[in-house]
């Protein structure tokens, strides 16, 4: 087997950074039936199958998020905005803000300059403001939030601040969960 020259690889990594897939649609859909990825996924493997149908049996209902490759990290920030809006609870809401604060405050502590990170917690701040009204308001669905995640910007925001928020949880609270119970 050849092995690739320093000038080869550099190539290749370029063209890997530069490469966009071209997917289409929305960065998050409005709720579709689950019957959909059901019948996607009817002609696959067997077994994938089966689970496509039994997921259609328990969720009814799901969104599709473009395959980007951001699409999970938005659909674990969708989800949770997702929740947060259903369980109408603007206390909640409320305890949130200051649990992202204080986050934002020991991110000061570590030595990150907020400049770093503001814009990516006031993208989200205001997404859990434009929550907290929708409940006040009496909002009915969460189209608000498939607005907000569609829009570019706020989604990265979003998604880049999610990302910042883990990456401190890893560094924090990992190392004590892993030398906790060494004697």
């Amino acid at each position: 087997m050849n092995a690739l020259s320093a000038d080869e690889m550099e190539r290749f990594q370029k063209l890997s950074n530069s490469y966009q897939p071209e997917v289409q649609g929305p960065l998050v859909s409005t709720k579709q039936s689950s019957h959909s990825i059901a019948l996607d996924y009817s002609n696959a493997d067997p077994t994938l199958a089966t689970k496509t149908n039994a997921l259609a049996i328990t969720h009814p209902e799901c969104r599709i998020m473009k395959g980007d490759g951001n699409c999970g990290w938005r659909a674990v920030a969708f989800g949770y905005f997702e929740t947060l809006f259903a369980l109408r609870d603007t206390l909640r809401i409320e305890a949130e803000i200051r649990r992202m604060k204080s986050l934002t405050t020991l991110l000061e502590r570590v030595g990150l300059s907020d400049s770093i990170y503001e814009i990516f917690v006031d993208a989200t701040e205001d997404v859990l403001n434009r929550t907290q009204a929708a409940i006040q308001n009496g909002a009915q669905d969460e189209s608000f939030l498939v607005e907000a995640f569609n829009e570019g910007y706020c989604s990265d925001a979003i998604i880049t601040h999610f990302r910042v928020r883990f990456s401190l949880w890893m560094i924090l609270a990992l190392p004590f969960r892993c030398y906790r119970n060494v004697n």
